[in-house]
């Protein structure tokens, strides 16, 4: 199964110049979905994804611009999870991607080539700017995939430790990588948030963050999963320039096996 991944597009059709480590590319973001996509279908991927936060402002004429423009050009049927900037937008955020035919993970998990992709619905946390993620149930007894805008496993110690800003985590962080942990089967969580790209593993948990769409690194990912060998692989592709400041942790490709851990494979295996 082949997933392409997509994060952090902070869609707004009037460019405010808004930034987090980078300057957002607001007027190239059209071009970058649309590259992005056709690399998916070139790839014939399963399945798109989008990690949350595809709009800056809660304007729902920029969700509907993103949502439109994704579902028109993908190659293959689109899932979603919701970003802390899209929970402004309340009910509108489902609204939409339904209207264009996006599922939401939480409501409609996926099994496909064994292989049992769910999301992590945002909400709320007790105090803003707090948010508090809650797992939706598995589609099946596959390899578990997770979706979630917010990384399970903590990028702080890196971002944060190379002097970049760090977007900071759930609230129930802990409490969600327990949760996963227990179930002691392999899981392989994919989430956006902090725009950079990055890797952790942690006993069965191995996670990958991509990059945002709308700032460097620019990334468009996919993720190849071979459920009956136990093996992922991460390819990014950046979609824009690299900048002076490049938030990236992990290399364009990496390849990792479970094999009663989550181990990395050397390249050219």
């Amino acid at each position: 199964m082949q997933i392409g991944l997509l994060s952090d597009l902070h869609c707004e059709l009037e460019p405010a110049h808004s930034r987090w480590i980078n300057e957002f590319a607001s007027d190239a973001l059209d071009t970058m979905i649309d590259d992005a996509l056709a690399w998916f279908g070139e790839a014939a991927v399963d399945l798109v994804v989008i990690l949350g936060d595809v709009v800056q402002f809660p304007h729902v004429e920029d969700l509907e611009h993103a949502f439109a423009r994704v579902a028109a050009a993908s190659p293959a049927p689109v899932v979603a999870v919701n970003g802390n900037h899209d929970l402004r937008l309340g009910d509108a955020f489902a609204a939409r991607a339904r209207a264009h035919g996006i599922a939401l993970l939480t409501e409609q998990p996926v099994e496909l080539a064994g292989v049992s992709l769910r999301g992590i619905e945002l909400g709320p946390g007790p105090r803003a700017p707090q948010y508090v993620g809650r797992p939706g149930a598995r589609a099946g007894e596959g390899l578990d995939v997770v979706a979630s805008h917010f990384p399970i496993l903590s990028e702080a110690l890196g971002v944060a430790g190379a002097g970049l800003p760090y977007a900071g985590d759930l609230v129930n962080r802990a409490e969600l990588e327990a949760l996963l942990r227990s179930e002691e089967r392999p899981t392989l969580v994919v989430s956006g948030h902090i725009h950079a790209r990055s890797t952790a593993q942690a006993a069965t948990l191995l996670q990958f963050s991509v990059g945002a769409v709308i700032e460097p690194p620019f990334d468009a990912t996919i993720v190849d999963i071979d459920a009956t060998a136990a093996r992922v692989r991460r390819r990014a592709r950046r979609l824009g320039a690299i900048a002076p400041i490049d938030p990236v942790f992990a290399p364009d490709a990496e390849t990792w096996q479970w094999d009663g851990r989550w181990r990395a494979v050397a390249t050219g295996r």
